[in-house]
């Protein structure tokens, strides 16, 4: 129900009136700075709500600490979870099985001549497993297994299903944005113009979608396919 100004009410908003409509030009000048202000403000606060709901939001994701093993021959003819334990003691951790909670197999297509493995870790190893992961960049499965030739090795930090649903997404519209790769902090997305360039919080698709794209000046190739070499 709509309010009714009571008779106070509206000679005070008449009072008001007439005292904007007669005031000096100085005094319109500050209220015109105030109303924009204000407006400045008022917007400022939205964006802080709207990104403290991606935080939140983000934070409600249920990390469960996993990290995706790939690469692993199928012809080893062993329990995948005892590759996975070689593959973590080459890399520097001397007893895997500590860290180890649980596991499970990633779905293998047929015919398919390589298999992945889901490792969930204790809380404080993954982050440990994904720095010492840099060193698979120098073994191949014939250094690690004694067979397999130069097939490579990766491993990968799991996301929340949400988290790796937008990042594919913001993926996938870098390379047409002509972006650098996208990245993801405390399980929220991020994308950006070049690697040096301030992040843009992804909250959704939407705020992919209102991307425009980069020009490149130079020639040579995309700061998208810079970042993947660096990143395989």
């Amino acid at each position: 129900m709509a309010h009714t100004l009571t008779q106070r009410e509206l000679e005070l908003r008449a009072r008001r009136d007439e005292i904007e409509t007669n005031a000096p030009d100085w005094h319109q000048l500050f209220l015109s700075d105030y109303k924009a202000t204000t407006a400045a403000n008022e917007l400022r606060f939205e964006a802080i709500e709207k990104k403290n709901d991606c935080i939140l939001r983000a934070l409600s994701q249920t990390d469960e600490n996993e990290i995706k093993i790939s690469g692993i021959l199928t012809s080893l003819n062993v329990p995948l979870i005892q590759s996975a334990v070689k593959i973590l003691q080459e890399i520097g951790l001397s007893s895997p099985m500590n860290f180890i909670l649980d596991h499970r197999e990633w779905p293998v297509k047929e015919n398919e001549s390589h298999q992945s493995i889901i490792v969930k870790l204790v809380g404080g190893a993954r982050e440990t497993v994904l720095r010492y992961s840099s060193k698979l960049k120098e073994k191949t499965a014939q250094s690690i297994f004694g067979s397999g030739g130069n097939t490579r090795i990766y491993i990968n930090q799991v996301y929340p299903r949400h988290v790796y649903q937008l990042l594919r997404e913001a993926r996938n519209a870098s390379k047409s944005l002509n972006y650098a790769y996208p990245l993801v902090k405390n399980m929220i997305v991020f994308m950006r113009e070049t690697r040096d360039s301030d992040l843009i919080l992804i909250k959704d698709s939407s705020d992919i979608k209102r991307l425009r794209p980069r020009t490149i000046q130079a020639p040579g190739a995309s700061p998208t396919q810079r970042d993947e070499r660096m990143n395989e």
